[in-house]
C-alpha cells in the first residue's frame, strides 16, 4: 500500500505542450508539468517529477479532439477519481479515449466514437491515470475540445512530429509553404484553440482555488 498523501501536498497540473498551459500558468501557484506529447513522454515526465515530490492530486489537462457530435468546440470535459468541484466549475463528466495519434478527419473521429463510445480523444491522460491509480494518487483528466467531431484539422499534425512526438516548427513551415491555401484555416484554428484554452483555464482556476 502506498503511504498516505499529506493534505498539504501540492497539486500537480500536467499539460502535453506549453500552448495548453500558457493562459493558466500566471493564474496559479500550483506546480505545472509540461510532459511532451504521447503516452511515453507523459509517463516519463511524470515519473521523473514524482521522484522529487508526491502531489495531493494530479490534474492531466489540455486539448482533446471531439468524438461526441453533441459537444461543440470549447466544451470542458472531465473524468476523475473524485469530483474535485469540477462540475461546479463548469466541466462536464465524460468518457475519454487515449489514442496514439492525432485524429484529423471527421471520418476518423466517427470511427473512433463507434469503436470506443468515448466523448473525446487525447494522447496522454490515459497513461497518467494508470500510473496514478497504481501509486495511490488521486487523478483527474480535465480537457477542452479544441476541434469538434464534425471538424477536420487544417493539417495532419501526425506528419509534423518526429519519432519522439515533438512538433517540428521547420516541418510546419514547409507544410504551410507547400499548402498556402491552408493558411486561412490555420489562422481560424489558432483562434479557436486560443478560445478553447481560455475556457479550460477558467475551469482549472476555479478548481485550483477550491482545492487548497
Amino acid at each position: 500500500m502506498p503511504d498516505p498523501i499529506p493534505t498539504t501536498a501540492p497539486k500537480l497540473f500536467c499539460f502535453a505542450v506549453e500552448e495548453e498551459a500558457r493562459s493558466f500558468r500566471p493564474k496559479t501557484k500550483s506546480q505545472i508539468l509540461v510532459t511532451g506529447i504521447g503516452r511515453a513522454n507523459a509517463l516519463r515526465s511524470l515519473v521523473n517529477t514524482l521522484d522529487n515530490t508526491t502531489p495531493s492530486v494530479v490534474f492531466t489537462c489540455g486539448f482533446a479532439g471531439g468524438l461526441n457530435p453533441k459537444l461543440p468546440t470549447g466544451t470542458v470535459l472531465h473524468s476523475s477519481s473524485a469530483e474535485f468541484g469540477l462540475t461546479k466549475a463548469g466541466s462536464r463528466k465524460s468518457v475519454f479515449y487515449c489514442g496514439d495519434r492525432v485524429l484529423v478527419t471527421p471520418e476518423e473521429k466517427k470511427r473512433c466514437r463507434n469503436q470506443t463510445g468515448a466523448d473525446a480523444v487525447e494522447m496522454e491522460s490515459g497513461a497518467i491515470h494508470e500510473f496514478c491509480q497504481k501509486s495511490g494518487i488521486p487523478c483527474a483528466t480535465v480537457r477542452v475540445i479544441s476541434d469538434a467531431a464534425n471538424e477536420a484539422l487544417p493539417l495532419d499534425f501526425n506528419n509534423l512530429m518526429n519519432e519522439n512526438m515533438t512538433l517540428r516548427n521547420s516541418t510546419l513551415a514547409v507544410a504551410i509553404l507547400r499548402r498556402p491555401w491552408r493558411i486561412p484555416a490555420l489562422i481560424r484554428f489558432s483562434r479557436q484553440v486560443k478560445s478553447a484554452a481560455d475556457n479550460l483555464t477558467s475551469v482549472l482556476t476555479r478548481v485550483d482555488q477550491s482545492n487548497p
